[in-house]
């Protein structure tokens, strides 16, 4: 594999050998490239490339192993000694930060948090200041005459208790308030409590909780966060005295202790050394041997790093590297720890965009089937005058000849449709051009369109025609129209990249070296406001040039037909311009042509209000007795006698509304609420106007009389071609006869 890599280089450079004389240089990983995930690697201009064979890097990603279940217990000092060793509050940060890779990796772990001074800091008294408090579980056994001692009881993250997800509740237990170095717990117990440092409580609650876990031992883990040891005397909890937690750590499971220095210092006192030897063999699982203690000068990074390589590597699996996509372009070639790509990956200039996809292959402990897991890298190259190699990153170079002959690619829509579908290239230098054009693909490197939106799209050309006359190389692109509009281009984030074919006679190659939009603005989606006066908002796919009349820009069609009528005047409003039209001139009945595209039709805009007015006829009225005019019957609702609910719409969507676009439907209710007749469809009625319609004769859902009294109507219009809904609540009165 070295060999055909070397031999790869060698041709590479040959090819180039034909276009340049300067050095020209390819790059290549030398650390892993989840280094320089969302940054910008910045490297010498005369970087021109990716070299094929790319690092794939064993990865340390969390696989979920579910199940078996994982609980985590955290214990945190509060001391007063603690806001100076850790006064930024990283023991907070970092352990809600930790429990949400836990929570988006192993969702059912079980999580539990004892935080401690010179006794628990959890109160389950305090109902009134902190809504979460009934899940603070007390000691069993009074301490220090304090029986209101508790710690969070260990909560499933994805479990809900009393509609609140656990892990929203320990989060609220752990929220923190002030900025700096003067972060502190937001939370405060109702009972005082000194700042001495009581170890023992603390590893008592974390025992009391265990009892409660679900989880098999060697998948329960105690996270101990301090800077201190005990210095209460004899007082502490337990059968003996001061260094019960060190020496009584026979039911206490797989411990990580980190200790928190100031200065610095490396040193962790005796006293945690020794509970960490204890505990790694006190038998409790078979994870205790893994326990262990941990100094460093709090940051949020440095106890991050240590609580991520340590304690959320429990949910994880080993995995192997077994297919890259670069850019699109795909290698399953692994070797020597890196994937070898056929082609090599040129780089535009400027700043070249990459998206890297590499596919871990893992094997699930519950099944022993194999699956896999794709992790995403993304990072840029920007290509920068002569600075310094960065940390990472190799440069393989050689002299070869010179120079390339710089174009200007224009962007075109020449047909109006919104999709891109010709680049121009123009030229200026004096060179003699080739008429023979090469190959499409082989010239074409890539065709990578953003749009202003951030849309990535991915061009392919279909032909070449040179006009050498003129200094024109028009590509003719196939158009997708069923990607996003194209033609609000972001020419600073789009690259095209051509290859090193030969273009002129001497040899040299064609580089792109300015991007310029020239696709105009085109309907992106048209709708209707029918009101005091008619409006037609039409939205383009980027601001129209104030030069432009926007009168222009379409032909208004009545039935399929052009139509005379103009409007009285025009808004501009960025992207969106508004035509204004005289009051009840125009119907969803009218369309907007544009070009060569198929019409737009008058829907309505989303937020215009479809009724204008409702009301209920014959009110209160008598069942069986009070007429309905015969006017106002049809087909569907035949009935002669009751009350007619009837909602007016917002003129000019006739063709909506009888195509039925636009509907209503009827519930009744009681006065308490009761229903009393299921949901019910309304007609349409166009002969006086556009108007929905329920005859209601006073019968309930089962065919009796509803009682004389008061009722509710609940009316539902809906716009199914916006999703637009509004409801109106109508009161109806029965009376006997």
């Amino acid at each position: 594999m070295k060999k055909k890599l070397c031999q790869s280089f060698f041709l590479l450079f040959a090819l180039w050998g034909t276009a340049f004389a300067s050095d020209r240089c390819v790059m290549s990983f030398s650390a892993c490239p989840q280094t320089f995930n969302n940054d910008t690697i910045v490297v010498p201009s005369s970087v021109i490339a990716l070299a094929p064979s790319i690092l794939g890097c064993l990865d340390s990603t969390y696989v979920v192993s579910a199940p078996p279940v994982n609980s985590f217990f955290f214990i945190i000092d509060n001391s007063s000694s603690m806001r100076t060793s850790d006064a930024t509050g990283a023991r907070y940060n970092v352990t809600r930060a930790l429990i949400d890779t836990i929570y988006a990796k192993n969702p059912n772990s079980q999580v539990g948090v004892a935080v401690f001074e010179s006794s628990l800091y959890f109160d389950p008294t305090t109902t009134a200041t902190f809504p979460y408090s009934q899940y603070f579980t007390r000691m069993a056994t009074t301490y220090d005459n304090l029986p209101n001692q508790a710690y969070l009881t260990l909560l499933t993250l994805n479990q809900f208790y009393n509609g609140v997800e656990g892990k929203t509740i320990i989060d609220s237990a752990l929220a923190t308030s002030g900025t700096g170095n003067n972060v502190a717990l937001k939370y405060t117990p109702n009972f005082t409590t000194t700042s001495n440092t009581n170890i023992n409580i603390a590893f008592l609650a974390a025992r009391q909780a265990f009892a409660a876990s679900t989880a098999a031992k060697a998948n329960q883990y105690i996270v101990f966060l301090s800077d201190g040891e005990a210095n209460r005397g004899t007082n502490d909890p337990g059968p003996d005295s001061i260094w019960y937690f060190r020496d009584s750590t026979r039911n206490v499971p797989t411990t990580f202790t980190v200790f928190f220095n100031s200065g610095g210092s490396t040193a962790i006192p005796a006293s945690i050394q020794t509970m960490t030897d204890n505990i790694k063999v006190n038998g409790y699982s078979s994870s205790n041997p893994s326990s262990a203690d941990y100094a460093i000068t709090a940051t949020y990074t440095t106890l991050m790093n240590i609580l991520l390589t340590n304690v959320a590597s429990r949910i994880s699996l080993p995995t192997t590297p077994v297919k890259m996509v670069m850019n699109g372009k795909t290698s399953s070639a692994y070797s020597n720890g890196s994937f070898i790509f056929p082609d090599t990956l040129f780089l535009g200039n400027g700043l070249t965009q990459f998206s890297m996809n590499i596919t871990y292959q893992y094997t699930d402990p519950r099944t022993s089937t194999v699956k896999d897991t794709v992790k995403t890298i993304n990072f840029a190259v920007q290509k920068s005058g002569t600075v310094a190699t960065p940390s990472g990153i190799s440069l393989h170079c050689s002299t070869i000849p010179d120079a390339a002959i710089s174009v200007t690619a224009t962007v075109l829509d020449t047909n109006g449709e919104g999709h891109i579908d010709k680049i121009d290239l123009t030229w200026t230098d004096t060179a003699q051009i080739r008429t023979t054009m090469p190959g499409l693909t082989k010239w074409i490197l890539s065709l990578t369109l953003v749009t202003a939106d951030g849309s990535k799209i991915s061009l392919n050309a279909s032909q070449i025609v040179p006009d050498i006359k003129n200094k024109i190389i028009h590509i003719i692109i196939n158009e997708n129209p069923g990607t996003a509009y194209e033609t609000n281009v972001n020419v600073t984030s789009s690259s095209f990249v051509l290859s090193d074919s030969a273009m002129s006679l001497s040899g040299r190659a064609f580089t792109v070296s300015n991007i310029v939009d020239n696709a105009g603005p085109v309907i992106k989606n048209v709708c209707f406001s029918p009101s005091i006066a008619d409006t037609i908002r039409v939205t383009f796919t980027e601001t129209v040039l104030a030069q432009t009349d926007p009168k222009s820009l379409f032909v208004l069609l009545s039935n399929g037909q052009t139509s005379t009528i103009s409007p009285t005047s025009v808004v501009r409003l960025g992207d969106k311009i508004l035509y204004v039209y005289p009051a009840n001139t125009l119907t969803d009945n009218f369309s907007v042509k544009e070009g060569i595209r198929q019409p737009f039709t008058l829907g309505l805009c989303g937020d215009v209000s479809l009724v204008t007015e409702y009301h209920v006829a014959s009110n209160p009225f008598i069942p069986g007795v009070t007429s309905i005019p015969s006017k106002q019957q049809d087909s569907k609702n035949p009935i002669t006698a009751g009350t007619r609910i009837e909602v007016s719409l917002i003129k000019g969507i006739q063709q909506q509304l009888e195509s039925g676009l636009i509907t209503g439907k009827v519930i009744i209710f009681d006065a308490v609420g009761n229903t009393v007749l299921v949901q019910k469809s309304m007609s349409t009625d166009i002969s006086t106007g556009t108007k929905l319609f329920w005859n209601w004769d006073g019968k309930t859902t089962k065919g009796v009389t509803a009682g004389a009294g008061t009722y509710v109507a609940r009316i539902t219009v809906e716009n199914s071609s916006t999703g637009q809904k509004q409801t109106i609540r109508q009161i109806i009165g029965i009376k006997q006869k």
